[in-house]
């Protein structure tokens, strides 16, 4: 049977918890595509059992009368072969479960060295657009967590401004694997 969805699930105005430099690895892996399937299979696993059945991720993902509908059902089993090992494993048939890596083994396996507690909210509308529209967040999400002062939220004025010291374009283009050109774009698109 589906697990019934629930109103947080249909709810596009929800927001999904975002760790930067898990966004960034996203963006500098190449694997943006991936990495909001994964946020996207998190958030309809509510319960946390760290699985989502394939026939749950099909009817809210790739049914086009989901409030969720991202993908065609070929396309997703695409980006599931395309992400098992790194963001979950997939057990492969119709009753497969996808099984979610922590966010912790998916850093390690993009080679993330330090995952620091700051995270962003990333609402699921955003998460829904297009592609480029989530790799503008997730390029932003970086500058959201510089601009907070901790987990609770709080701004954090320094002597340097509310976003902490600044950073250059190339040490952003290393960090993300994003141009100087794209940056921008990216800024401008994600406001």
């Amino acid at each position: 049977a589906l697990d019934a969805p629930q109103s947080a699930i249909r709810n596009p105005k929800s927001e999904i918890s975002l760790i930067p430099a898990l966004a960034l690895a996203f963006l500098r892996e190449g694997r943006a595509a991936e990495g909001r399937l994964w946020l996207l299979l998190r958030h309809l696993d509510e319960v946390g059992r760290g699985w989502v059945s394939k026939q749950t991720a099909v009817a809210h993902l790739a049914d086009p009368t989901s409030p969720l509908c991202l993908y065609h059902e070929r396309y997703l089993r695409l980006l599931l072969a395309r992400g098992d090992g790194v963001f979950w494993q997939w057990t492969a048939g119709t009753d497969g479960r996808i099984w979610l890596y922590r966010p912790e083994r998916v850093a390690g396996a993009l080679g993330v060295e330090r995952l620091d507690g700051r995270r962003v909210a990333l609402p699921l509308a955003d998460l829904l657009a297009s592609l480029t529209v989530v790799k503008a967040h997730f390029y932003a999400s970086f500058h959201s967590a510089r601009a907070r002062g901790g987990t609770d939220g709080s701004m954090e004025e320094t002597n340097s401004g509310p976003s902490g010291p600044p950073i250059s374009r190339a040490a952003l283009a290393e960090l993300s694997g994003v141009s100087r050109q794209t940056q921008r774009r990216y800024e401008v698109q994600a406001g």
